[in-house]
């Protein structure tokens, strides 16, 4: 099997990229990239991202799979955001992941379906919603009141 040095070297020739635009694509630096390319680092933080951008799978990436796979198994990526989200809300309750999945379906603007027996998924209106629809004079009050 290659090792990630060959392997990624490959990923970045078939792609068109050098450093530079590899690093600006995963958001790094350029030197960031050289240290993976130079052998220094086999375990970066950035190499789910690399595998996510190129669409192979990270064993593979790393050396550890001869067939490249699909980072997202023919769905779209996770990006980092979401993968620490989802570590966060698999820490909390069940109450609790029913109310952050109402607050970001509510920030989404996906109508959220209370069932019963869950935690009150009703949130009180926000200062966003209040601005949302707000209209100059419908409120009835006047700069300085």
């Amino acid at each position: 099997m290659a090792d990630l040095v060959s392997r990624l070297g490959e990923l970045m020739r078939e792609n068109g990229d050098d450093q530079s635009s590899l690093a600006r694509k995963i958001g790094c630096t350029p030197a960031a990239i050289n240290q993976i390319l130079t052998g220094r680092t086999q375990r970066s933080r950035l190499l789910p991202e690399i595998a996510d951008l190129y669409d192979i799978a990270l064993p593979y990436l790393q050396g550890r799979l001869d067939t490249r796979g699909s980072s997202s198994g023919g769905e779209r990526a996770v990006s980092s955001d979401e993968r620490r989200l989802l570590n966060l809300t698999q820490r909390m309750t069940p109450e609790d992941r029913s109310l952050v999945y109402a607050l970001a379906a509510r920030l989404a603007g996906v109508p959220v379906k209370v069932d019963e027996g869950k935690a009150d998924l009703q949130l009180n209106p926000t200062v966003h919603d209040r601005q949302r629809d707000y209209k100059p004079g419908e409120a009835g009050l006047k700069w300085g009141d």
